[in-house]
């Protein structure tokens, strides 16, 4: 259950609030404490017959209670517990009007006590206690009101003080307390419950339309900074470097996020790809959407990686016994450095030009940026002084240049050299041809010519001149001046 005054859960046996020291049933009014002296009058009677409990002048005997575990109702059902009103001086007056109703006493004898059974000592203890009580009670009561008169008689206020026994006015002992209790709740008013839900419902509307401010300020302020502020273009430097000697495109230089929607320019540039160094470029970003433009500048250096390119043939022919000079086949450029020349050739291996075979060698070239380039050859010791190497270049079939009906015819039969000298469609005179000499270089050769000329055999000396190998041309003079001829295809 809950007390009346703190509302708070106690044990249904107290009569007294452990928390706020209240009686647990409400407060005995006036006209309750009159019915009470009337109703204690009418119970005393009743109880006579039944509990065998006499009260005599507010003294309490205990009976022989009878046996209930077969009955736990008897005594709940028959017996009515009443409260005692809290006693106040102000209450004399009228509880006197109560005094025919309760029996007389007389006021210069005390009331005789009923015969009590032997008490052990504890009993004995709480009697004396008792009394002692009802003593302090009537001190106490003199002393508050010591001005106080009244037309009630002593003998009627006795004779309520005896119908009200002492004891019920004493406060049970407090139970013992290991902490201290909990602070008093105020009492909830009703209307609390009403005006709360309000409350809530307006803050949380508060809060609501205030997040939704704030939202709205945000995106009109990031919409006006995109529009009109800022084109919103995002750019990012794809490189940092140039190489040096090269024809770049700046704009490929950078990339811009939605390109489709931004119009690029170079705004200006100091780049310069002859010469080593940081330069500056600011690049000019315009929104087709709002014409905003905004300028972004980046640094871009120039720098030299590229090593330097040697063009040069794969194999190098040199004759035996000859110089050798690779040079003279080389060129050298660079990106920065332009040309470069080919003394500057470092060249690893060494082919001999007094034995004929073949040789690698490998060539190397610095730039002046510190880039090297390398590459492999091959030298070819030849002995070109063979007649077979020579007659080899020689074994076609000519026309003159001076007359295309005249032509020259030099083959190989029977391991022997033959040349004839004739027309086209005609026949001619011709011989053996037998080398005599022939240059180291194997580009010039003189031989001696037999033929019959007539009856009589005749013999020539002939110079060949092949000029650059492999070009299909030569020169001879068989005794008639130098003719240029060339191979008939």
């Amino acid at each position: 259950m809950k007390c009346f005054f703190c509302k708070r859960d106690i044990e249904p046996s107290l009569k007294y609030c452990p928390h706020c020291g209240k009686p647990v049933q409400p407060p005995i009014t006036t006209q309750d404490a009159r019915s009470l002296s009337n109703h204690v009058s009418a119970q005393s009677a009743a109880d006579d017959s039944v509990l065998e409990q006499t009260i005599v002048f507010g003294t309490q005997t205990t009976p022989a209670v009878p046996d209930t575990s077969s009955s736990p109702n008897v005594l709940s059902d028959s017996v009515e517990t009443i409260h005692p009103p809290i006693f106040s001086p102000n209450m004399i007056d009228e509880l006197a009007h109560t005094s025919d109703s309760a029996p007389a006493m007389p006021a210069s004898s005390s009331p005789p006590q009923p015969t009590q059974p032997a008490t052990t000592a504890t009993d004995s203890t709480i009697a004396a206690t008792s009394a002692a009580q009802n003593d302090s009670f009537a001190a106490t009561l003199a002393a508050s009101e010591p001005t106080q008169t009244s037309s009630v008689s002593d003998a009627e206020i006795k004779n309520v003080i005896n119908v009200l026994d002492s004891s019920d006015f004493q406060r049970p002992p407090a139970a013992p307390r290991t902490a201290p209790p909990p602070p008093l709740t105020p009492p909830v008013n009703k209307d609390d419950f009403q005006q709360r839900p309000k409350k809530k419902t307006t803050s949380s509307r508060k809060i609501i339309l205030t997040i939704i401010l704030i939202v709205a300020v945000l995106a009109i302020g990031a919409l006006a900074y995109f529009l009109f502020l800022n084109p919103g273009a995002k750019v990012i430097q794809t490189t940092k470097t140039i190489e040096a000697g090269t024809d770049v495109d700046l704009l490929t230089l950078i990339s811009v996020q939605e390109r489709e929607n931004y119009d690029i320019a170079v705004k200006s540039s100091e780049v310069d790809v002859k010469a080593l160094g940081n330069y500056k470029v600011i690049y000019t970003v315009t929104s087709k959407k709002n014409q905003k433009a905004k300028d972004f500048e980046f640094v871009f250096t120039v720098q030299d990686t590229t090593p330097p390119q040697i063009n040069a043939p794969d194999t190098i022919a040199v004759i035996k016994d000859q110089p050798l000079n690779i040079f003279s086949d080389i060129t050298i450029t660079d990106n920065l450095d332009g040309t470069i020349d080919p003394s500057a050739i470092i060249m690893e291996g060494s082919p001999n030009t007094a034995t004929v075979g073949t040789y690698p060698v490998t060539l190397s070239v610095t730039d002046k940026s510190g880039n090297k380039a390398t590459k492999a050859i091959s030298v070819i010791v030849e002995d070109k002084s063979n007649p077979v190497t020579f007659i080899n270049q020689i074994k076609y079939t000519w026309e003159f240049l001076s007359n295309p009906q005249q032509i020259l015819i030099i083959r190989e039969e029977d391991n022997k050299y033959l040349m004839f000298v004739g027309y086209k469609n005609s026949e001619g005179y011709g011989g053996p041809l037998v080398l005599k000499n022939i240059a180291p270089d194997n580009i010039t050769a003189t031989a001696t010519w037999f033929f019959d000329d007539n009856g009589k055999e005749t013999e020539i000396e002939v110079k060949f001149d092949i000029g650059k190998p492999r070009d299909g041309k030569m020169k001879l003079n068989y005794g008639q001046g130098w003719e240029e001829v060339k191979i008939l295809k």
